[in-house]
């Protein structure tokens, strides 16, 4: 005799299936963002491309922190449509989003403003993952 929990998952109509298969691909986004969202990110780049970095944040009010986690939910937002960007594309275009908000105060969250661009703009200089 099956137990419930089986003959619930074999009545799971394609509809809640994909639903969950959504709910997934959200969750991974999320803990991908959560998981780089520590100065770990900075501390794995290469000197040139800490500098890079450097050179943009200092010109912005927004912490390491909050650039690191623009950035992971950036790279994790590519992931989920299957495209990545280069590190000089990806700080290009959060020095674009943080740009954008001026001298707006109290400065709303980078990793918002990141994420309705992309939602609304894309990434152009993104590129398909192989």
């Amino acid at each position: 005799m099956a137990n419930k929990s089986t003959q619930l998952s074999d009545k799971k109509s394609p509809f809640v299936q994909a639903k969950f298969i959504k709910i997934v691909h959200v969750l991974e986004v999320i803990l991908y963002t959560i998981y780089y969202s520590s100065m770990k990110w900075f501390e794995e780049l290469d000197e040139k491309e800490r500098d890079a970095w450097e050179t943009i944040m200092v010109n912005h009010a927004f912490d390491i922190d909050e650039w690191g986690q623009a950035r992971s939910l950036l790279f994790g937002l590519l992931k989920k449509e299957k495209k990545n960007a280069t590190e000089e594309a990806a700080r290009s275009y959060l020095s674009c989003c943080a740009e954008s908000i001026g001298s707006v105060h109290p400065l709303p969250d980078l990793s918002m403003v990141m994420e309705e661009f992309y939602q609304h703009h894309g990434m152009e200089s993104s590129y398909d993952q192989n």
